[in-house]
């Protein structure tokens, strides 16, 4: 990924259709997130080349508040979903959205902070891994899960 130190800022996630789950909607969230992570990537590759440390690091705050925000909001209509389905890995489904959504606010915590070695390109990676994670294979099961079911009585 290149930097604002490079003069030239290419996306930390630049969209694929492959990545398509084929649930519209939770397609298009899942869209919408990697905007949401790519606008937090540009806010700490601003905060990293910026010397007044406070704007750039304000921006990175607000970045990752809207990013969270939207992660929660996408979490509690997934599992809604997976709910109407019967999904047989609820439970544990729900659990890593949980786990994933805490370790998001403890790093917001620590960016918000003295912890300003938390702002680096290391936890883009960790944001970028994670993504793909959810969206690859946590998220593919599901709709894997949800095409199997006889389409006259699976939910929307």
């Amino acid at each position: 990924m290149a930097s604002l130190r490079g003069g030239s800022m290419t996306e930390l996630l630049s969209w694929h259709d492959e990545w398509c789950i084929g649930i519209d909607w939770v397609d298009a969230d899942h869209h919408e997130m990697a905007m949401r992570i790519n606008r937090l990537s540009d806010a700490v590759n601003a905060a990293l080349d910026d010397d007044r440390d406070g704007e750039a690091k304000s921006l990175v705050l607000r970045r990752m508040d809207e990013l969270i925000k939207h992660i929660r909001a996408h979490f509690a209509v997934e599992e809604d979903f997976l709910r109407r389905i019967a999904y047989p890995a609820y439970e544990g489904h729900c659990r890593a959205h949980y786990m994933e959504v805490a370790e998001l606010i403890d790093l917001r915590r620590a960016l918000a902070g003295d912890s300003a070695d938390e702002l680096d390109l290391e936890m883009l990676a960790d944001i970028k891994r994670w993504f793909f994670n959810h969206v690859i294979a946590e998220d593919r099961a599901y709709a894997d899960y949800y095409r199997s079911l006889p389409q006259d009585s699976a939910p929307e």
